[in-house]
């Protein structure tokens, strides 16, 4: 009886929690059906009438579909190439001994202290000299390594590759890269899809470094193209906003339903050490 009951309460606290979490995103899907003056009025639970009227501002008056485009581009291409580059590092980290390997690894630790904003003047520069600036590149190239991806993927790897697969692979011949394309990639890929996940959902909601970076609009990211609705000093169409909020997360949510068990798998196994 008394195991019942604390089931029921878990049960009604995890319930709660989940409503908790659900409402901001279904209010801002409802007030993406309701206009700026209903907004400003206060909240409702009920859609509104303006669903049409408000696509019609984010696509007229947005070049929303390719704000939505270029990002797709970029959070893709980072993801990829972010876990590849950070599988390789922490690959090397774990099965190989060089001079130096302790102190690499700490100083990639301690640029985690480095807040982001104290590297845009210098990585500005950086686009300037290399003659990318203005570009989707520039955005893609900051995106390729990560620190915490390097960190977490270095636990993981320790915690699911026994040294001896390695050592049996190079007594057979295998090369170095052969060796992390076909022994380290299949094992590591639930560590690489969950930090190449979030490199995608992070790099989604970027802003600064895309304001920073872009300036013509065919080039811009999703959150600058809506952004553009905020613009205005007299008048804020926040039904317009709220809607192409709600729009922009669809392929976050598309991108974690599918890969939600690798996310899962890669946390689970970077969690446990023999």
């Amino acid at each position: 009886m008394k195991q019942a009951t604390i089931k029921i309460v878990i049960y009604m606290f995890l319930v709660t929690l989940l409503i908790i979490c659900i409402i901001p995103f279904y209010l801002m899907l409802i007030n993406g059906t309701r206009s700026a003056a209903d907004i400003n009025t206060g909240i409702s639970f009920i859609p509104g009438k303006y669903l049409i009227q408000n696509y019609k501002t984010i696509t007229k008056e947005l070049d929303f579909f390719t704000g939505l485009k270029n990002t797709a581009f970029i959070c893709t291409v980072i993801m990829i190439i972010s876990s590849y580059v950070a599988g390789l590092t922490a690959f090397s980290l774990v099965f190989y001994d060089y001079r130096f390997k302790k102190t690499i690894f700490a100083i990639i630790l301690g640029t985690l202290m480095i807040p982001q904003a104290l590297g845009l003047i210098g990585y500005f520069d950086l686009c300037v000299k290399l003659n990318i600036l203005d570009t989707l590149m520039a955005i893609i190239f900051s995106g390729c390594a990560n620190a915490s991806s390097v960190f977490f993927l270095r636990q993981y790897t320790e915690s699911v590759i026994p040294p001896a697969i390695i050592q049996a692979a190079r007594v057979d011949g295998a090369s170095e890269l052969g060796i992390y394309h076909r022994i380290g990639i299949p094992m590591m890929l639930p560590g690489m899809a969950s930090i190449g996940i979030f490199a995608f959902v992070f790099n989604w909601n970027n802003y600064i470094l895309p304001l920073i970076i872009i300036s013509s609009e065919e080039k811009y990211t999703i959150t600058m193209t809506i952004q553009k609705l905020n613009s205005t000093v007299y008048f804020v169409d926040y039904g317009a906003v709220y809607l192409g909020i709600g729009l922009s997360i669809i392929p976050i949510i598309i991108v974690f339903s599918i890969f939600s068990k690798a996310i899962i798998q890669g946390i689970a196994g970077g969690s446990l050490k023999e």
